[in-house]
């Protein structure tokens, strides 16, 4: 019996969410119901085992942790529930804005290093990207991730290809 590219991508997303052969094809809604053709496309496929069951722990524990941020705003009065999420918009805008700068910068200096078609040398761009986390750290502070790693410093040099570096700046521009 011929599937569906449908019923086929269904059973794909089931498969790399970690379900095994035998809960996909008893799973309701499921139409395929033969294990061997499935464990043949997967492979003929190299769909990846697990593929997507991180993501769905991850937003699993995301909700997790939402509902019980959402069980502490409960408890709040309504005038600290508004003050609460103003600040937490404002906290989002700022993070936004300076997200954005640092994405400028990054595809600038991918730009710089493939092409040399701007005019910024790599010392000021990087000098912007400083001043740019110096501001950051002013404005919210330092993240507890960063003060670790200050703490415990190790200088590390970087090494890529052109190669690597025409990747990158690839990545960059399909995330701008």
């Amino acid at each position: 019996m011929a599937y569906s590219v449908e019923q086929w991508s269904d059973v794909r997303v089931l498969f790399e969410s970690g379900l095994s052969l035998a809960e996909i094809v008893n799973r309701e809604g499921v139409k395929i119901k033969s294990k061997g053709s499935i464990s043949k496309r997967s492979n003929a496929e190299g769909w990846k085992v697990n593929g997507r069951k991180s993501f769905i722990t991850e937003e699993v524990q995301v909700k997790q942790h939402l509902g019980a941020i959402l069980e502490k705003k409960e408890k709040l009065s309504p005038q600290e529930r508004n003050i609460h999420d103003s600040i937490v918009s404002e906290q989002l805008q700022i993070q936004k804005f300076f997200r954005g700068a640092n994405m400028l910068i990054a595809n600038t200096l991918a730009k710089k290093l493939n092409t040399d078609g701007t005019n910024a040398t790599y010392q000021e761009l990087n000098q912007a990207a400083s001043t740019i986390g110096r501001t950051q750290e002013s404005v919210l502070g330092k993240a507890p991730e960063v003060v670790i790693n200050n703490t415990n410093a190790v200088q590390n040099k970087i090494n890529c290809s052109p190669e690597e570096l025409r990747r990158i700046n690839q990545e960059l521009e399909d995330a701008c």
